[in-house]
């Protein structure tokens, strides 16, 4: 039987890899996509394996046919539009599964913290969605950034987490840059991996107006 909580590529994959299946998108929100693949997705070997999509309404497109992963990563300058997502991702949740409970972790986060958050749930709540905002895992002690890969890469059905760095995490100094970068794209392999690159202007106009014709609202 299929998973409730459906993977795109985890048909592909075997069960112990699942995660790291997952297709990693670079998404924006109405441009052109680059898509890198993690670790065997679509029969492919980790790499710089790049693919270009037509929209970043890919990741729209798979909330609105009600694909929800296990794990997500979030990154780029579009504060709003990680938001937003974030909040869609909840809502889909909930219209499958139930209200789930949903909590940050950013500079309170410790393995402790992450495994109870993952292991134990509040009484009457369907689930929970995990925001870890900022996390820097591969800083961690060795012996716990181990323990939290391992338990991102096998969580609960009734677990979503979602990683997010904010707009100035690949700002700074060439070194700075470039250390973060590749603690990203490590990260890429196990999780679905979504950019939110600066918008164009008429990108934001539609973005919003599909946003107001949702809420029922028309704009002159």
């Amino acid at each position: 039987a299929t998973s409730e909580k459906t993977i795109s590529t985890a048909a592909m994959a075997k069960p112990s890899t699942a995660i790291g299946a997952i297709a990693c998108l670079g998404l924006g929100a109405d441009s052109g996509t680059t898509v890198s693949v993690g670790r065997g997705a679509c029969g492919r070997s980790t790499g710089a394996v790049l693919y270009r999509y037509s929209s970043a309404a890919v990741l729209r497109r798979e909330l609105k046919a009600r694909h929800l992963q296990s794990a997500y990563l979030f990154y780029g300058e579009e504060e709003y539009l990680k938001r937003h997502y974030i909040r869609e991702i909840v809502r889909l949740f909930e219209s499958r599964f139930g209200a789930p409970d949903v909590m940050t972790l950013g500079e309170d986060f410790s393995r402790d913290a992450f495994e109870d958050a993952v292991e134990t749930l509040p009484m009457g709540a369907a689930g929970r969605v995990i925001v870890l905002q900022g996390v820097e895992i591969a800083l961690l002690q060795k012996a716990d950034a181990v323990a939290v890969m391992e338990l991102l890469e096998h969580l609960p059905q009734e677990v979503v987490v979602i990683l997010s760095y904010d707009d100035a995490y690949l700002t700074g100094d060439f070194e700075r840059k470039k250390k973060r970068e590749a603690r990203l794209r490590e990260l890429s392999k196990h999780c679905y991996t979504v950019e939110f690159p600066i918008q164009s202007h008429a990108s934001l106009m539609n973005w919003a107006g599909r946003r107001l014709a949702a809420a029922g609202v028309t704009a002159d």
